[in-house]
């Protein structure tokens, strides 16, 4: 049913203990989110570091953990794109080189 409303590939599994299982593509997934204007505000690229208990996946410390090349690559504000592994300059002209992006105290 869900493939014949949204479009979004299923595929059929046989485990190996002869369960049947069905997988919905995660990419046609992703994607209807990003191509619809209703849910593209609330996606989240970001990790968030919180003080209190952990209520949604981007809190957890366990992005921190990724491999960085896995996180999101860039940043932007305004016109001006930011991205990791690349020289930028702070807004007391300072230099420095961001190896990821993160969430702290509601700013980016």
């Amino acid at each position: 049913k869900l493939q014949k409303q949204c479009g979004v590939a299923t595929q059929r599994f046989v485990s190996s203990v002869g369960n049947i299982l069905y997988v919905n593509d995660i990419a046609d997934i992703i994607g209807k989110d990003y191509s619809n204007p209703q849910t593209t505000p609330l996606l989240q690229h970001y990790p968030v570091e919180t003080t209190g208990a952990v209520t949604e996946t981007w809190e957890a410390t366990q992005w921190r953990e990724l491999p960085l090349d896995l996180l999101t690559p860039m940043y932007r504000q305004g016109l001006k794109d930011y991205y990791v592994n690349e020289l930028a300059e702070l807004h007391h002209q300072e230099l420095v080189i961001p190896v990821m992006w993160i969430v702290h105290n509601g700013h980016l």
